[in-house]
């Protein structure tokens, strides 16, 4: 069965006014099925989400840079 990680980026609100980012990994099989979804809070504490998000989308493309 054919598989592909995807990446996406998350918010998580620490306080009502400290976001942080957060990775959403997961693995897609060919049916269309997400398995094994796991998220991982990314250290630093943003004062806005878009903030927050901005980092998660950063780690997400430097993933994308490994081994480059």
């Amino acid at each position: 069965m054919d598989e592909d990680f995807w990446a996406e980026s998350d918010v998580e609100a620490v306080e009502p006014d400290q976001f942080r980012a957060v990775l959403v990994l997961g693995l897609r099989t060919r049916l269309g099925d997400d398995n094994d979804v796991i998220r991982i809070p990314l250290t630093g504490e943003h004062p806005t989400a878009d903030e927050a998000r901005a980092a998660a989308r950063a780690a997400i493309a430097a993933m994308g840079q490994g081994g480059q």
